[in-house]
Parts: structure tokens; C-alpha cells; sequence
């Protein structure tokens, strides 16, 4: 029993040790921040308005600054000067994204734009979205259906208004903005389309909350709050959505040759088969993501 006691003890000191030696060894590395406690790190000094708190920080310390949230190290540049620095002389070098633990599920966080490494893949994206998708010929085109969706926004907010009702303003924007999208993408106008995919969205909006697996990754295999596990179905669903939305178009595109539809999806469907820009159809449903 003495022996079993003396492994026990021995084996959790070694694990601290472990843990004190990680958390340190970054430590010499990084500029120069407030002493982190134990396991929490930096989380206790943070408070209620972080944008605030970094400020008083950097009084303290310096312009650039690291903190530890949990077991992850986070480096602030707390000045335009700074970060002018960082993000133009050093763009490359920082231009490394970190992800959400739960957005980790069926390769999204390698190929989203928003999420995906630095790379020639990912500047083949960027590119698209800048002269195809976001063009200034596609925004001008587009700009009669973005006033005619304003409009309609005002017309359903005033009735309420007449009427003294309530409105939830959130979700009159939020499925103004879908329409616009859906329209503008895919040419689709059902109000049913829309509200099932509304529902996927905030499902898949709720996924970005804080998760602890975000500031202690040792937990990651846990997933004590579940999100892995919510990002899979809600994820799932939304990219499910979109490949209908594309698969109906090809069936369209092939049955109708002279008859293609004036949208977002049909250009970038030409784009992978022209092959000019190294994407793939099966590439186009994470675009929309």
C-alpha cells in the first residue's frame, strides 16, 4: 500500500512539473506581460470590458504585450503604431489563424476561407471572393436587389410600427440579410428556404461562444461542453444545405445548356470548370460557409 501511495504521489508531481515546465517554457519567447496564476493564467485580471483592461495593461508593460488565457499565450498590440507594424511589415509572419476547437470537424477549419492556413490554396480563395465573388462589377450589379430588400425591410418594420406590435429587430435584420444572400447566391426567394437555413445559421452562430477547450486544448478529447458534438450536426447541416443548393444547380445546368441563372453560384461554378483559379466543385459549398 506504502509503494502504491509513493507511485500516486510521485506521478502527480511529475504531472505538475510537466505542467509548470509547458506553461514557462513560451515565457522567455514572448514580450514581456502581467504573471499568470496558476491554470487560469491571465483570465482573473480581464474583467467585464477586456478592451479597457488591455489598455491599462499595456500602461504597464508595453505597446506589445502577452497575456495567458488558461494554458493558451495570447500577444497584444495595443497601438495603431503596433499593429501597423505587425500586420504590414510583418503580414507573412503573422498570418497564422487560430480556430475555434468545435469549428475543427470535416476539414472546415483547413479549407474555410475565414479559418484555412496561409497558403497558395488559400490565396486562390482569396482571390476569387475579390475578383469574382466581392468584384465591383458584381456589387454594382447587385445593388438594385440590395435597395428593393431595404425597402421591403422598412415597408415590414413601419407596418409593425402602425400597428404598435412588437419587433424583434434582430431577427427582421437577420432574415433581411439571408434574403439578400440567398437572392444574390443561389437566386432563391422562398420564404421557407429561408427560414429552415435561418434556423441551421443560429445554430451555427451559437458554436462561436466561449468554449474552455478554446483556452485549455488538454481538454479537447473531453469536449466537456459539447460543442464538438453540436459543430458536427449544426455544420453538417448547413454544408448539407448548401450542396442541395449546388446539386440542383447542376441539375439545372445540364438539363437547361442555354438557360443559366444570373448569380454568384453560377459564377464560380464556370470558375471550377474553367479551372483557372485551382478550385474544385467540391469546394463551393465551404465558400458559402
Amino acid at each position: 500500500m506504502d509503494c502504491l501511495l509513493i507511485g500516486v504521489v510521485m506521478g502527480v508531481m511529475l504531472l505538475g512539473l510537466r505542467w509548470f515546465v509547458y506553461l514557462q517554457g513560451p515565457r522567455k519567447r514572448l514580450p514581456p506581460g502581467p504573471r499568470p496564476l496558476p491554470i487560469i493564467g491571465n483570465i482573473h485580471q480581464l474583467g467585464k470590458n477586456q478592451t479597457e483592461t488591455l489598455r491599462q495593461l499595456a500602461k504597464t508593460y508595453d505597446p506589445l504585450m502577452s497575456i495567458r488565457i488558461g494554458s493558451e499565450y495570447t500577444v497584444v498590440a495595443s497601438t495603431p503604431e503596433m499593429a501597423m507594424e505587425l500586420l504590414q511589415l510583418h503580414g507573412q509572419v503573422f498570418s497564422g489563424r487560430t480556430f475555434p476547437h468545435a469549428m475543427d470537424v470535416g476539414g472546415f477549419s483547413k479549407f474555410s476561407i475565414f479559418f484555412g492556413p496561409a497558403g497558395k490554396e488559400w490565396r486562390d480563395k482569396r482571390k476569387v471572393c475579390k475578383e469574382i465573388l466581392f468584384s465591383e462589377r458584381c456589387l454594382e450589379e447587385s445593388e438594385g436587389l440590395r435597395q428593393e430588400m431595404l425597402q421591403k425591410l422598412v415597408d415590414h418594420v413601419g407596418g409593425h410600427c402602425d400597428r404598435r406590435d412588437v419587433v424583434n429587430i434582430h431577427d427582421v435584420v437577420f432574415m433581411a440579410n439571408l434574403n439578400l444572400l440567398l437572392t444574390t447566391i443561389f437566386s432563391i426567394t422562398s420564404p421557407d428556404t429561408a427560414m429552415e437555413l435561418m434556423k441551421i445559421m443560429k445554430d451555427f452562430f451559437s458554436l462561436f461562444a466561449p468554449n474552455i477547450t478554446d483556452y485549455f486544448p488538454i481538454l479537447k478529447v473531453l469536449d466537456p461542453q459539447g460543442m464538438k458534438r453540436k459543430a458536427e450536426l449544426s455544420l453538417g447541416k448547413l454544408l448539407a444545405k448548401f450542396r442541395d443548393f449546388l446539386n440542383h444547380r447542376l441539375d439545372h445546368r445540364r438539363n437547361n445548356p442555354n438557360n443559366k441563372k444570373q448569380d454568384l453560384l453560377e459564377a464560380i461554378i464556370d470558375i471550377t470548370q474553367a479551372n483557372d483559379y485551382n478550385i474544385t466543385t467540391q469546394d463551393i459549398p465551404i465558400y458559402f460557409s
